[in-house]
């Protein structure tokens, strides 16, 4: 790893944990001003704004990425980047009107407490704002803008950190202002994307329906996909919810909150291995194949490490840093630790698929992942309780993975197995320093 990529993972690093992290560096007030109900029906809600993102998005952003390095006109880019910005609205308003008008049986169905249920509203705008957002990070990671990319999320982590503190501790609003805080952040971070990207000169009224059009094609396959992430990350709360209790939710929660350190890396190196990958794919040789080898090999080490600290260091902040009421907690969080690690590996692999533009193979992979996740959850949770859903998490990902590797190899020869190769290419590199 040179020096210039090193600094950049050091920045994305810090930027991760305070940004990424925005939720474990709050949970010390969450744990103790919020009930485990309360905790669960705030991650209730967190989840099916996590559903909604794709539906409402189309999955389309990442096409922006995936364009920035193969189209070098600016004004054309910039009609590309405007035409795909405009595929969320329409399903956006769809889902928002439906939230107003049907907000009582959608609530009952989410499981949100009886007199709370008008909260629906906030799903589908707190969906598109993180959509704009995360397509603002993307912009600011493919542009190799780390620096700016640090500032934008330490200010957007400490603005929601302190308005979850104010409504929560000063108001006494509950997990509302749980919800409100992260929705007044989101909104205001939304109008700093849209001023950036107004003095970046990348929107404009030349929208074109080829762009448009393709924005949707490379989206749409991967709309299942992203489902499917959906359904191997959150739609065990559901499942827990309508079949064990809302509060155990909350402590199952929480055990995520914390094995989400792991994922903190995992967003963290993405930004980094992605353009570092891309750039690589772009003229492929023997000597690039290398590179790319290597970093992947240094980024599951640096996996299995976490898990182990994670796992090991984790019950230790129970009645320290962590309310003892979540205790509770404590059972789940190595099992998600470890569906952690092959939900990363699978990143891994997965770049090149999106680099090839193959989204069926990705769409392959998540209907088999959707029916086996869901298929466990029900029969898992049932036999086993809470502790079922974090088996059934780690089992999805597991063959998620195997999917993706096989397919991978198919696209692009690199050679994973030969552990000498790339042993023998870090001692190289150590020589020449």
């Amino acid at each position: 790893m040179n020096l210039k990529l090193l600094k950049s993972f050091s920045v994305y690093t810090i930027a991760g944990f305070f940004g990424t992290g925005a939720n474990f560096l709050v949970l010390p007030i969450l744990s103790r001003y919020l009930t485990p109900i309360d905790y669960g029906v705030q991650a209730i809600i967190n989840s099916y704004v996590l559903i909604l993102i794709p539906l409402i998005g189309i999955v389309a952003s990442g096409y922006l990425s995936v364009e920035y390095y193969k189209m070098p006109d600016k004004k054309e880019y910039a009609s590309l980047f405007s035409s795909v910005q405009l595929i969320p609205v329409i399903p956006f308003f769809l889902f928002f009107i439906l939230s107003i008008l049907f907000h009582e049986p959608l609530g009952k169905l989410m499981e949100i407490p009886e007199g709370s249920t008008y909260m629906t509203w906030t799903i589908p705008l707190l969906a598109i704002f993180t959509i704009y957002i995360e397509s603002f990070f993307a912009y600011l990671v493919i542009r190799k803008q780390a620096n700016l990319y640090f500032i934008f999320n330490i200010t957007r982590t400490l603005l929601e950190i302190l308005l979850t503190i104010l409504l929560i501790v000063k108001f006494d609003m509950g997990w509302h202002g749980r919800i409100y805080a992260w929705l007044i952040a989101t909104a205001v971070f939304f109008l700093v994307s849209a001023i950036y990207f107004y003095r970046q000169n990348l929107f404009t009224f030349d929208i074109k329906l080829k762009y448009y059009k393709a924005g949707l094609l490379y989206g749409a396959p991967l709309i299942i996909y992203t489902v499917g992430k959906f359904t191997s990350g959150y739609s065990d709360r559901i499942f827990i919810a309508n079949i064990v209790g809302i509060g155990d939710v909350g402590y199952y929660n929480m055990a995520y909150q914390i094995a989400g350190i792991i994922l903190i890396f995992i967003n963290v190196f993405q930004k980094v291995h992605t353009p570092f990958v891309y750039e690589r794919l772009n003229e492929l040789n023997e000597k690039r194949k290398l590179e790319i080898l290597q970093l992947s090999y240094a980024f599951m080490g640096l996996l299995l490490f976490a898990f182990v600290a994670v796992s090991v260091a984790s019950p230790f902040l129970f009645g320290n840093f962590i309310d003892e009421k979540y205790r509770d907690s404590i059972p789940y969080i190595s099992w998600i630790c470890l569906s952690h690690v092959f939900w990363g590996v699978f990143q891994i692999f997965a770049v090149f698929i999106q680099f090839y533009r193959k989204s069926q193979y990705m769409a392959y992979i998540s209907i088999v992942n959707i029916i086996i996740n869901l298929i466990l959850n029900y029969f898992l949770i049932t036999e086993f309780g809470v502790i079922g859903a974090a088996y059934a998490t780690c089992i999805s990902y597991l063959i998620s993975l195997v999917l993706v590797s096989y397919y991978t190899n198919k696209l692009v020869d690199l050679p994973w197995l030969s552990f000498r190769l790339v042993y023998d290419g870090f001692v190289n590199k150590l020589k020449r320093a």
